[in-house]
C-alpha cells in the first residue's frame, strides 16, 4: 500500500546476492513550488520475484519553503535513510519509494503537494547503497542461547495484540489503532495487568489536522493485596499535545496532573486543572 501511493522506481532482478550494509542517501531532483513546505520520505524496499514488497530502510528529510519569485522551481534534496544490514537474493529487485508522507511515524505535510521528479542530463537523481560482496566479508557467527524446553510454571502470562483499520466515510477520515493487552502474575502472587492503544487519525484532504491519541492503563495487585491504579491519556496534534496522568493507590488518588505543549519550539509543562 505505502508503494502504490509512493513515487516507486525499481531495478531490474539482481543477477547475484546483494549485501547493504550501511546507511543508504537519495539525491533526489525535485520540482516543487517555492512556498511548498514538505517532509520529503524516502523508503528502500525489496521486491521479490513474486512481488512481495518488503521495507529495508527508511528515511525523512524536511524541506522548508524557499519563498520569493527566484527560487529555483527544481531542487536537489539529499535525504539521509537509516542504517541497515539486510541481504537481497538473486533474482529480487530494489525499489526506491519517495513520498510526501509517512504517518504516524511523522506528521504529515501540512498540505498535500504535488511530487514531481525531474531527470535529464543534468538532473540525475541517485540512490546511493552502501554494499558488501562475498569475497569482501567476513562474517562471524553468533550463538544464539535457546530457550528452556519447559515452560517457566514460575510466571503466569497472558495477553493479545490489538490492531483495527476504521474509515470514517462521513469525515473522510482514516484511523489506524494499535496496541496490546496483557497480564502478568509473579510467583509472589502480584497480578499486572496492562492495556495500551494508540490511534493515528488522519484526512487525506487536511493532512494538518493529523491526530495521535494514545491510551494507557496499568491495574497492579501487590502480594499483600494493595491495588495500584495507573491512567495515562495524551493527544498529540502536529503543533502541541495534552498529557493527563493519574495514580490512585487502594482508590485514593495520589497523583493527578495534565501537562500542555504549545509547539516543538517550546518545551511541555504543567497546565491548570
Amino acid at each position: 500500500l505505502d508503494d502504490a501511493r509512493s513515487l516507486a522506481f525499481t531495478s531490474d532482478p539482481l543477477p547475484e546476492p546483494l549485501l547493504v550494509a550501511g546507511a543508504p542517501e537519495a539525491d533526489l531532483y525535485l520540482d516543487l513550488p517555492a512556498d511548498t513546505e514538505l517532509n520529503l520520505v524516502a523508503r528502500v524496499c525489496m521486491v521479490s520475484p513474486d512481488g512481495r514488497s518488503t521495507l529495508i530502510t527508511t528515511g525523512w528529510h524536511r524541506v522548508p519553503p524557499c519563498g520569493g519569485d527566484a527560487a529555483p522551481a527544481t531542487r536537489m534534496i539529499t535525504v539521509p535513510l537509516g542504517a541497515a544490514a539486510f541481504e537481497l537474493p538473486a533474482g529480487s529487485r530494489v525499489r526506491l519509494c519517495v513520498a510526501g508522507a509517512d504517518f504516524p511515524h511523522i506528521w504529515p505535510s501540512p498540505a498535500n503537494p504535488a511530487l514531481g521528479l525531474v531527470t535529464g542530463p543534468d538532473l540525475t537523481s541517485v540512490l546511493r547503497l552502501p554494499v558488501s560482496t562475498g569475497t569482501d566479508r567476513a562474517d562471524t557467527p553468533a550463538t544464539i542461547a535457546r530457550p528452556p524446553a519447559e515452560p517457566d510454571t514460575g510466571w503466569v502470562t497472558d495477553g493479545q495484540p490489538v490492531y483495527r483499520v476504521t474509515e470514517d466515510k462521513a469525515a473522510a477520515e482514516t484511523a489506524v489503532t494499535f496496541g496490546a493487552r496483557s497480564r502478568l502474575q509473579s510467583p509472589s502472587g502480584a497480578d499486572l495487568r496492562l492495556d495500551e492503544t494508540f490511534t493515528a487519525r488522519v484526512s487525506p484532504g487536511q493532512p494538518a489536522g493529523a491526530t495521535v491519541l494514545a491510551q494507557v492503563d496499568i491495574s497492579l495487585r501487590l502480594p499483600a493485596g494493595e491495588r495500584v491504579q495507573v491512567a495515562v491519556r495524551s493527544t498529540s496534534h502536529r503543533r502541541s499535545s495534552v498529557i493527563a496522568a493519574s495514580v490512585a493507590l487502594d482508590g485514593t488518588t495520589v497523583l493527578d496532573q495534565r501537562w500542555a505543549g504549545g509547539g516543538p519550539e517550546g518545551p511541555a509543562g504543567p497546565a491548570d486543572p
